[in-house]
């Protein structure tokens, strides 16, 4: 189909590109921890030729599949076929394209703020109306840094929310390394107190260092704990638990939802924050009215969002589960790895209680 040069060229453009997915993560690990103020460019050519790599993947992958059900159902002669194969590769190399350059613009855009009303039947009339801003999985590190956690600030304190809470997945990178980038979090205000639980990612970048960085913001770490806060004659609880998964990176850490609840049995309404869906089955037997997740991206961008949901016992927005307990799943304030959000923008939640 190709002449032999354009054939050459096709086969080192991929081989570069492979090579560069192997060259960056390690560049990343060896020299930015060493200079973390230094430019982070090679972060970006990384993740948007992985990003390529994976719309190429999926566009060649239906080129194929109709090549294939052609090949059953069109009796056509070989040079029909031939002009077939020629208009569906450049069709998938154009949608490739197209469908990478739109999902850049949005992860380069920011997230949008979605407002998720919950629905409490009996909801005591001094909650209604209270609010919790969640931030989640926002993967500061190779290409997320300071002017991006700067515009994150800047939308959570135009909510005015009366709670803040990150629910894990902040970042990809150590404390030395992110200091500086993260120091915005510090800035954001909330009417009564904010929160952070953790994520998986935080246990790969040294968890402990981090907590503790998170609590010098003014961050409550709710490491499979919970605090109540009256509202008048009624009290909310609010827990966390640590990463779902956290047992398999550290013998010495579990997630303990029965736990989280200690001190909150008594609250009206309580609430936990659990980075990982999969906590709902134990938050709901420990007796939460309301898991606050992320973990997901929801898929990220399009057609992962087709498999995320085969993982996880809910993957987006608003979920009742068992008739009873409510679980929102965030779709990600960041992204990970490939700077691709396409069709699924990247959110902050605005979380509010209301009477049903």
């Amino acid at each position: 189909m190709l002449s032999r040069p354009w054939k050459n060229a096709a086969l080192a453009t991929f081989v570069l590109l492979f090579a560069i997915q192997v060259i960056g993560p390690f560049w990343y690990r060896q020299f930015s921890v060493k200079n973390p103020e230094g430019p982070y460019y090679f972060g970006w050519l990384t993740y948007l030729s992985l990003g390529f790599i994976a719309m190429i993947f999926f566009s060649t992958l239906v080129k194929d599949l109709i090549i294939l059900i052609s090949e059953f159902s069109l009796k056509t002669n070989p040079e029909r076929r031939l002009f077939l194969e020629k208009a569906l590769s450049l069709g998938a190399l154009g949608a490739a394209t197209g469908g990478w350059a739109v999902g850049v613009g949005q992860a380069v855009y920011g997230p949008v703020v979605r407002e998720v009303p919950v629905p409490v039947s009996g909801l005591p009339e001094e909650l209604n109306g209270v609010t919790i801003a969640q931030v989640s999985d926002l993967h500061v590190g190779p290409t997320i840094r300071r002017k991006e956690v700067e515009r994150v600030a800047e939308i959570v304190n135009g909510l005015h929310a009366d709670f803040v809470a990150i629910t894990g997945d902040l970042v990809d990178g150590t404390v030395e390394q992110l200091r500086a980038d993260v120091e915005p979090l510090g800035k954001i205000k909330a009417k009564i107190a904010k929160f952070y639980c953790s994520g998986n990612h935080e246990y790969y970048w040294g968890l402990d260092q981090w907590v503790a960085h998170l609590e010098s913001l003014g961050y409550q770490a709710m490491e499979n704990r919970g605090a109540l806060f009256p509202f008048g004659t009624a009290t909310l609880g609010i827990s966390g638990v640590r990463d779902f998964a956290c047992q398999r990176i550290r013998e010495d850490h579990v997630s303990d939802p029965r736990e989280a609840m200690r001190g909150c049995e008594s609250a009206n309404f309580k609430i936990l924050l659990a980075h990982q869906p999969k906590s709902c089955i134990g938050a709901f037997e420990a007796g939460f009215d309301l898991q606050v997740s992320g973990h997901t991206h929801h898929g990220q961008f399009m057609p992962f969002h087709f498999f995320a949901g085969l993982a996880h016992p809910y993957y987006k927005g608003l979920n009742l589960h068992k008739d009873k307990m409510w679980v929102y799943v965030n779709a990600g304030t960041g992204y990970w790895g490939p700077p691709l959000r396409l069709g699924i923008p990247s959110e902050i939640s605005l979380i509010r209680l209301v009477r049903a």
